[in-house]
């Protein structure tokens, strides 16, 4: 991101609170707490996703197939973690085919996964997980 585009979105997302301002400051204090605690975890998700994507422009699978895997793993658990269901399971079944850093047991038994349990497309992909990857 170039750094007038940064500052634009920084300048907005100011404009943004500071219109907000009025209405924030009419709360009381444990709501204020609440919904800057909110806006924390709404940054701090934003961030995570932005440098795991960014991490994966860096170092693809198409560069270095065993760590680029493990980077593309470690996008799919920051996604599932940030609520992001959707990208992280469309993530995790282009993971699966490479061998790689994802087997049948560690989805089945690994807390990373939790997010993700009740999705029966999570199911799905857990039952793909069994089969054995071709080796290319």
């Amino acid at each position: 991101m170039s750094t007038s585009a940064g500052l634009g979105v920084r300048l907005e997302i100011g404009h943004v609170l500071f219109m907000d301002l009025v209405g924030y400051s009419k709360l009381l204090l444990d709501e204020q707490r609440e919904q800057l605690q909110r806006l924390t975890e709404i940054v701090r998700k934003e961030d995570a996703l932005r440098e795991g994507r960014r991490a994966v422009e860096l170092l693809p699978v198409t560069r270095d197939a065993m760590t680029g895997a493990e980077v593309l793993r470690n996008l799919v658990i920051i996604c599932a973690w940030a609520g992001e269901k959707d990208l992280a399971l469309k993530q995790l079944e282009k993971l699966l085919p490479i061998n790689g850093p994802i087997s049948y047991g560690q989805l089945r038994l690994h807390p990373w996964w939790d997010p993700l349990r009740d999705d029966p497309r999570f199911e799905k992909l857990l039952e793909e997980s069994k089969k054995p990857v071709p080796l290319n």
